[in-house]
């Protein structure tokens, strides 16, 4: 089975090369409605439309391997694609096709710009954290600097703070 995102383009391979004995056709549907051929003897390469319309200007023929290329496509394109190749052999191909309509997905511009916003609003991000975390760092180096400087004039001077950051030494009592 072959996905294909309305409106785009799908490629039927043959994976083979067409020989100048091959005739190759390529046919749509339960009807089997003949909607290309290639007679490589003749030298002929021929796109066919459908009654309604559906294939009108949207099919293409690789000259070279027989591949079909459907443009444009839309749900109408979904459905069952049959290429014979008659040479030396006959070979048959079947391809089913589902076409799907995304109505949440957008244009390639579109996804691009949704993609470099999100890449923005995530680096943005990591800067604002970064240099939130920066500072807290800094204060919390810079206290215990304060608290190591402290120790360290209270070792000199013999004279000890009366009160840290836990509160007031113990054995210390309120006059209170």
């Amino acid at each position: 089975m072959i996905s294909v995102m309305d409106g785009h383009s799908v490629t039927l391979q043959t994976n083979t090369e067409i020989q100048k004995e091959d005739l190759l056709m390529w046919k749509f549907g339960a009807e089997k409605s003949l909607i290309a051929e290639i007679n490589a003897e003749a030298g002929s390469f021929n796109t066919y439309d459908v009654p309604d319309g559906r294939f009108r200007d949207r099919l293409e023929l690789d000259k070279k391997t027989g591949s079909l290329t459907i443009t444009n496509t839309t749900t109408e394109h979904a459905g069952l694609y049959l290429i014979t190749i008659s040479g030396k052999t006959v070979t048959e191909y079947r391809f089913n096709v589902t076409v799907y309509d995304d109505v949440f997905c957008c244009d390639s511009t579109e996804v691009v710009i949704r993609l470099a916003l999100s890449a923005l609003v995530g680096l943005a991000t990591v800067v604002v954290l970064v240099y939130d975390i920066r500072p807290r760092r800094s204060r919390h180096h810079s206290n215990n600097r304060e608290q190591r400087e402290v120790q360290t004039n209270s070792r000199r001077t013999g004279v000890h703070a009366a009160f840290n950051c836990q509160g007031p030494p113990r054995g210390h009592t309120s006059d209170m």
